[in-house]
C-alpha cells in the first residue's frame, strides 16, 4: 500500500507536469534592421498613424500606447510634437492575411504484444499504423511592422529609417487585438537587437488572457 509521503510526492509531480504542459505562448518570427548606434536616452519621439490605419483610429491609439511604453523603457521620451523638437517619428502598421489551410495527418502508433498459452506456446507480434486521421485548420497570419525615422527627413523624398522591426505570428483566429501586445513585445525583445537577423521568439501568455483563445498555432501554443 502506498504511504502518504509517496502519494503526496506523486501528486506533486503530476501537478508540476500538468502545469508545464499547459503553458501557453505566442510564437513570432521577428526581423530587425537598424542603424541606432547614435541613439541616446532623452531623445524625443512621436508616433504617427499611416493611411492604411486611418479607418481604425481607436485601435491605433491603443496599440501606439503599447509601442510608446516600450520606447520609453529604452530611454526615449514621448512628446506631442507641438512646439517641441522631435528627433524620431515612429510609424506602426499591421495587417492580417488568410485564411490558409493547414492539413495534418496522423496514424495509429506502432505497437507490440506478447502472448502466452496459444497452441504453439509463446508468441510475439508486431503491428504498424492502420488508421490515418486527417485534420484541417484554417490559419491566419498577423503581421506587425514598426519603423523609426529621423524626424527631420520624414517629409522628404527619401526619409531616413533608423529602425525597422517586423513580426509575423500565425494563429487559428483572425483577431489581432488579443495578441497585439505580445507581438509588439516580441519586436522589442533585446531592442534594438542584431541588425539583419530573424529570430523565432516565444512570448508567454498569462493564464486567463483572451490571447489563449486566439493566439499562436501548433502544439502547446496559444490556440
Amino acid at each position: 500500500m502506498m504511504s502518504n509521503f509517496k502519494f503526496s510526492l506523486l501528486l506533486s509531480l503530476v501537478l508540476i507536469l500538468g502545469s508545464c504542459s499547459s503553458t501557453k505562448y505566442l510564437v513570432s518570427d521577428v526581423t530587425k534592421h537598424h542603424n541606432l548606434q547614435s541613439i541616446k536616452p532623452g531623445q524625443t519621439f512621436i508616433i504617427k498613424q499611416i493611411d492604411q490605419q486611418s479607418d481604425k483610429p481607436l485601435a491605433f491609439e491603443s496599440y501606439a500606447e503599447i509601442v510608446a511604453e516600450y520606447l520609453e523603457k529604452n530611454g526615449l521620451i514621448k512628446t506631442s510634437g507641438e512646439n517641441e523638437d522631435v528627433v524620431y517619428i515612429v510609424t506602426l502598421n499591421w495587417i492580417v492575411d488568410g485564411p490558409t489551410s493547414d492539413i495534418t495527418s496522423k496514424g495509429s502508433n506502432f505497437y507490440s504484444s506478447f502472448r502466452y498459452g496459444n497452441p504453439y506456446g509463446f508468441g510475439y507480434s508486431l503491428g504498424y499504423p492502420y488508421d490515418i486521421q486527417t485534420k484541417t485548420k484554417q490559419l491566419y497570419t498577423r503581421n506587425v511592422e514598426i519603423v523609426i525615422y529621423e524626424a527631420s527627413s520624414y517629409d522628404t523624398v527619401n526619409p531616413i529609417r533608423v529602425f525597422e522591426g517586423s513580426a509575423s505570428s500565425t494563429g487559428s483566429n483572425a483577431q489581432i487585438n488579443p495578441v497585439m501586445h505580445y507581438i509588439i513585445q516580441s519586436i522589442f525583445e533585446d531592442f534594438p537587437g542584431i541588425s539583419g537577423q530573424t529570430k523565432t521568439l516565444r512570448i508567454n501568455i498569462p493564464p486567463g488572457s483572451q490571447a489563449i483563445e486566439t493566439g499562436g498555432y501548433s502544439l502547446n501554443r496559444a490556440k
